[in-house]
């Protein structure tokens, strides 16, 4: 005797407990589709969390900038008065302690096989190209005319704004021209670098909605299979949605925190460990490492959204038919 078979009715919409043990089932058997997923998410988030953190390093390590470029100013007018100095000696005098500029030309000077003399005794000078006065104190007095005799060319040169007047200023003071055109230069650069950050950010945030647009269209026949067990348009979205939330908060906490410390490479890459580490703004940038991980995962809920809509308003054949 053949029994009638009873049509599927309307389940009741699944608790959060129960949705949230069916979308970690679901990612543990699509685990490789799901890896691929969260790593372009997560490749979104660092791009985000990079470049935040590296406006605001930038930002920290003007200082540092700014000694690098008078380093490089000193050079230049140290070897406009001797010629290249690559391979020579220089007689260097301290007078105080170096400044970062000052550290930073000394540095170059030895990097470049430059032979620096500590003046200690007069043999010093013998065959020196030039006599280089650094340090934060007063500029002693030298008698420049037997200082002269034993060089190999006649330059005396301090990093002092102060220097004698018979002294080569390695940094005078710019013209106002000058510093009108430095500032303007700085004005277009920060400008530049906040215009590149934010089409980095939005470059970024449709990376991850693009990534969960295609992990929930992906699924369309499978939301059909669980539409035709009669399973309620509601729990088809909250599932899609939790999973996004999973992805997208997983993403972040491992993206963001890997583009912050990409950008810590990438700056300490260009002025050295140390300068970056003293000037980094460390909570500034656990703030964006923090929120760029807040932002992924809202960006990967909302992408899911509206694909979360349609698939739970297909009728269960169109979802099975769908190709995507």
């Amino acid at each position: 005797m053949n029994e009638a078979i009873a049509p599927v009715g309307t389940q009741v919409a699944l608790p959060l407990v129960q949705a949230w043990e069916l979308v970690a089932q679901g990612l543990r058997v699509r685990a490789s589709r799901a890896l691929v997923t969260l790593l372009g998410v997560a490749l979104g988030a660092a791009f985000l969390a990079s470049t935040l953190s590296g406006g605001a390093l930038m930002d920290g390590l003007r200082d540092v900038e700014h000694a690098r470029q008078e380093a490089t100013r000193m050079r230049a007018n140290l070897e406009r008065a001797t010629g290249p100095l690559d391979g020579r000696a220089l007689a260097v005098l301290e007078a105080g302690g170096r400044d970062d500029a000052e550290r930073r030309l000394i540095d170059g000077l030895i990097a470049d096989g430059v032979e620096l003399r500590p003046f200690a005794t007069p043999a010093a000078l013998d065959g020196a190209s030039a006599l280089v006065v650094v340090g934060d104190g007063v500029v002693p007095a030298i008698e420049r005319e037997a200082i002269v005799a034993r060089l190999r060319q006649p330059v005396i040169a301090s990093s002092r704004a102060a220097a004698p007047s018979d002294t080569l200023a390695l940094r005078p003071p710019l013209a106002a021209d000058d510093a009108e055109r430095v500032a303007q230069q700085g004005r277009v650069a920060r400008f530049r670098a906040w215009w590149l950050a934010g089409i980095a950010a939005a470059t970024g945030a449709c990376a991850v909605a693009t990534a969960m647009l295609m992990a929930v269209g992906e699924r369309f026949r499978e939301i059909g299979t669980m539409r035709c067990l009669g399973a309620p348009a509601a729990t088809i979205r909250r599932l899609v949605v939790l999973e996004a939330l999973a992805i997208g908060a997983a993403a972040g906490a491992v993206g963001a925190p890997l583009g912050v410390v990409a950008s810590l490479a990438a700056q300490a890459g260009t002025y050295g460990v140390a300068p970056v580490v003293a000037a980094a703004p460390w909570t500034t940038l656990a703030a964006y490492a923090i929120g760029a991980g807040l932002a992924t995962a809202t960006l990967a809920v909302v992408a899911a959204l509206y694909p979360a809509r349609v698939a739970a308003r297909l009728s269960p054949a169109a979802a099975l038919r769908s190709e995507m």
